[in-house]
C-alpha cells in the first residue's frame, strides 16, 4: 500500500510497498501530484505491468536508448533513426520517469521543438515516442499507463513539395556534375532523373541486380520493404556501360553523406536554390506522367505503395497544360 507524508523541507514523499514489486519512493512538490503517482502506480502493479528488479524508477532516456539497441538497430534506415532519438534524448523530457510522464509533457515537448524544426519533424519524433513507449508497455513489462502520445493534437505535416527542375537548370546541373572529379556523381545525377529512385535506393543497387540486355533493375533495398523491378531508360543504360563494373559490389560505392555534400556544393556552383537531392525524384515522377503513363506504372517504377501520394507528383508544368489542351481539343458541331 502507499503512504503519503510531509518532510521537513515542505515536500510530499510516497512510500509504496506491495509483494508484486520492489519498494518505491518518489518525492514531489504538491500533495495532489503525490496522491496521484501512488494511486497510478499501485493500479498499474495490480495489473502486473511492473517487473522492474530494483527501486531504479526508468526514464525516457532510457526506453529511448534500449528501443535503439533493440528496435531501431535492426531497421534499414537505422541511420536516420538513431541519430533522430540522440535529438530526442537531449531534450529535458528524457529525464523524466516514465511513471510521471503526462500529456502536458509531450505538448510542452510539442510545442518547443515548433521554434526549432518542421512540423513534419516534430510528428516524426512524437510517433517515435509513442512506438517505443508502447513497445516498453507490451513487451518490456515497464511501469506505463494510457500512452500520453494518444491524447495530444500534432501538428500537420508540411505541405508536400512540388520543386521541380526551372528552365535551363537540367543543363547546368548535367554540365557541373560531369565536371565533378568523383566519377559516380555524374551517373548518380543521370540515374536519379531517369529512374525516380531514392537516395538511399540508389546507393544500394548491385551491379548483380541489373540487366543490361533486358535494361531492368532489380530494387531490393527499398523504403517499404517490398523489392521491384524497374526498366532503364537508354541514357541510363549509356551511363551505367561507362561505369567501372565489377561482378559484384554496389553500382556507387560512395556514402550518402558524400552525396550530400557534392550536391550542395554543385547547386552552389550553379546558384541554385532551393533545391534538393530528393527532388529529382519528384522531376523524374513529373517526367513519367507527361510522357503519358499511368498512375499504376508510374508507381510499379517508382515504388509508391500509396496511390494518393502520386497526387503530389502530377503538378505538369501549366504551359504543357495548355499545349496539351490545343493540340487535343475537339471541335463540336
Amino acid at each position: 500500500m502507499a503512504t503519503i507524508d510531509r518532510r521537513s523541507n515542505g515536500r510530499w514523499r510516497v512510500r509504496i510497498r506491495n509483494r508484486r514489486a520492489p519498494a518505491l519512493s518518489k518525492t514531489f512538490s504538491r500533495k495532489a501530484d503525490a496522491m496521484k503517482w501512488a494511486r497510478d502506480t499501485e493500479i498499474l502493479i495490480e495489473q502486473g505491468h511492473f517487473t522492474q528488479t530494483d527501486n531504479k524508477l526508468i526514464t525516457l532516456k532510457d526506453i529511448l536508448e534500449k528501443y535503439r539497441k533493440e528496435i531501431t538497430s535492426k531497421k534499414r534506415g537505422r541511420e536516420q533513426e538513431e541519430y533522430r532519438i540522440k535529438q530526442m534524448m537531449r531534450h529535458s523530457i528524457s529525464l523524466k520517469e516514465i511513471t510521471v510522464l503526462s500529456p502536458t509533457h509531450f505538448a510542452y515537448y510539442r510545442d518547443e521543438r515548433l521554434k526549432q524544426v518542421s512540423p513534419t519533424t516534430v510528428r516524426k519524433e512524437c510517433a517515435l515516442f509513442s512506438h517505443a513507449l508502447n513497445i516498453a508497455k507490451n513487451e518490456w513489462g515497464c511501469l506505463i499507463g494510457n500512452n500520453p502520445l494518444s491524447m495530444i493534437k500534432l501538428p500537420a505535416n508540411n505541405p508536400s513539395r512540388t520543386r521541380r527542375l526551372l528552365q535551363g537548370e537540367y543543363e547546368a546541373l548535367k554540365l557541373a556534375c560531369k565536371q565533378n572529379p568523383n566519377p559516380w556523381f555524374y551517373p548518380l545525377f543521370i540515374l536519379a532523373i531517369e529512374t525516380g529512385m531514392r537516395r538511399s535506393e540508389l546507393l544500394n543497387i548491385e551491379w548483380q541486380s541489373i540487366n543490361i540486355n533486358n535494361s531492368l533493375c532489380r530494387v531490393l533495398y527499398t523504403k517499404n520493404g517490398e523489392e521491384r523491378v524497374i526498366p532503364l531508360s537508354a541514357k541510363a543504360i549509356e551511363v551505367l556501360k561507362q561505369l567501372p563494373r565489377a561482378i559484384k559490389g554496389k553500382v556507387f560505392p560512395i556514402k550518402k553523406t558524400t552525396v550530400r555534400s557534392l550536391w550542395e556544393k554543385t547547386c552552389k556552383k550553379t546558384n541554385i536554390k532551393g533545391l534538393r537531392f530528393h527532388d529529382l525524384r519528384h522531376e523524374a515522377t513529373s517526367r513519367l506522367f507527361e510522357k503519358g503513363l499511368s498512375i499504376m506504372e508510374v508507381a510499379s517504377i517508382t515504388g509508391h505503395k500509396d496511390i494518393r501520394m502520386l497526387r503530389t507528383y502530377t503538378h505538369l508544368k501549366t504551359i504543357n497544360l495548355v499545349k496539351k489542351l490545343d493540340t487535343e481539343s475537339i471541335e463540336y458541331i
